[in-house]
């Protein structure tokens, strides 16, 4: 999982990470520390996770944006959308919500839905649903997730369509929801840990 974040970050930046995507899923853009400020995150590597308006206020962070994309979340009342399919995957525990996810298969063009609470797959529009997945190296993902990851990584409707889109693009494979699931929640785990248990963060300490 280091390739798709660092997991040696501060406990002060894994905060500042948490509580600004938790703010950002409210849908309006937002100001928090910067995660690459004090060391926290190398800067190269940070200026492709978080994406900021003229204004320089957050609308982009760690897989979770305002602008629309082909993978929408529903949270609550909010509609927020999500760099790629897998981000969808781990998003919701983040959040500690349940949240409707609505995406379209890139090879058929036919809707995509599931609906997550927390870290558990509730219901999803199809038992064939696959997942793209990719494994860029670390030196790779410096030239940003969205360009190397991201766009590779969709819902598939089954495997026929899976084997049309993974045959296009070396290096590229595909999962099961399941098996995505659990890499989404390990990746949760690896990255935030005890702070996944914390609704509302009172402190940086």
């Amino acid at each position: 999982m280091r390739q798709t974040w660092p997991t040696d970050l501060p406990h002060a930046t894994r905060v500042d990470l948490l509580e600004g995507i938790r703010r950002l899923a409210a849908g309006t853009p937002i100001t928090v520390p910067d995660p690459a400020a004090d060391g926290g995150l190398p800067v190269d590597l940070a200026s492709g996770w978080i994406e900021r308006d003229e204004a320089g206020r957050i609308v982009g962070l760690a897989g979770l944006c305002l602008a629309p994309t082909p993978h929408r979340l529903q949270v609550g009342a909010t509609t927020v959308h999500a760099w790629c399919a897998w981000d969808t995957l781990f998003l919701p525990e983040l959040l500690g919500a349940t949240v409707a996810v609505a995406s379209t298969c890139p090879v058929t063009g036919e809707a995509v839905a599931l609906t997550l609470v927390g870290s558990e797959i509730r219901a999803t529009s199809s038992p064939r649903l696959r997942l793209a997945f990719t494994t860029p190296s670390a030196r790779e993902f410096r030239a940003g997730p969205r360009r190397v990851f991201c766009r590779h990584v969709h819902f598939l409707r089954d495997a026929d369509a899976a084997a049309t889109w993974t045959a296009e693009r070396p290096g590229v494979f595909a999962i099961d929801l399941a098996l995505g699931l659990r890499l989404a929640l390990l990746r949760n785990t690896v990255v935030f840990g005890a702070l996944l248990g914390e609704r509302a963060i009172a402190s940086r300490a």
